[in-house]
């Protein structure tokens, strides 16, 4: 009940705006906020005590002292701000966001190589995203898995500065949307990224962006 109220709210009340740079596979997912809230304990906890908050604030309303206890409901005026504005940045994320796809490359801790096109006016930026997912419990190495990204820089550079992916499993209760962002890969995608993964280091670090560099691509 509370993840529907959200996210019927969230999405009538999202705007987007159509002068933004536009995702060239954009993944269309409607995120689940029990899951996001599944592997951050910390939101967890925010949302527990935020609902409490509101148990108290009812409790004083109907017993009239709503002005002498105001400090009871303040915190979670404050923190569904803060949440309604986090959430409503994921889900526009997962909506309007670019699908990729990726690879595992490493379990305990699952890890994988996500294979992205920085390139904003032409030209051919590849890069790989290395990201970490401890939501895929069962992954092994090798695994084939979508993701969703936002990108960080100017739309009118030459490419993106930087870029965040997410696996869709990670915040997508609907096992649907996997397979059909899946088949929006072609195999030559696949292949490019077994054909070139070996531009990743032996010692990469979570997070980090490695550049393709090679004869066909744009890259200094």
């Amino acid at each position: 009940m509370i993840e529907f109220i959200f996210n019927k709210w969230l999405n009538k009340e999202q705007q987007y705006d159509e002068d933004v740079a536009v995702a060239s596979n954009p993944a269309n997912v409607e995120i689940s906020i029990l899951l996001m809230a599944r592997d951050k304990w910390w939101l967890s906890l925010l949302i527990i005590l935020s609902f409490l908050a509101v148990t108290v604030f009812i409790f004083i309303y109907k017993n009239g002292n709503i002005k002498e206890y105001y400090y009871c409901y303040l915190p979670t005026i404050i923190f569904y701000s803060w949440f309604s504005y986090y959430f409503s940045e994921k889900a526009e994320k997962f909506k309007k966001g670019n699908a990729n796809p990726g690879i595992v490359i490493s379990e305990n801790p699952t890890q994988i190589a996500v294979s992205v096109e920085l390139a904003t006016q032409g030209g051919h930026y590849p890069a790989f995203k290395i990201i970490q997912d401890n939501s895929l419990k069962n992954a092994r190495i090798g695994d084939k898995v979508s993701t969703v990204a936002d990108y960080n820089g100017w739309v009118d550079n030459l490419h993106w500065n930087d870029v965040n992916p997410e696996t869709v499993l990670s915040l997508s209760k609907n096992p649907e949307d996997e397979q059909r962002i899946m088949g929006t890969f072609k195999q030559e995608f696949w292949d490019f990224i077994e054909e070139n993964k070996h531009h990743i280091p032996k010692d990469f670090e979570t997070n980090g962006l490695y550049k393709i560099k090679s004869d066909f691509s744009d890259w200094d």
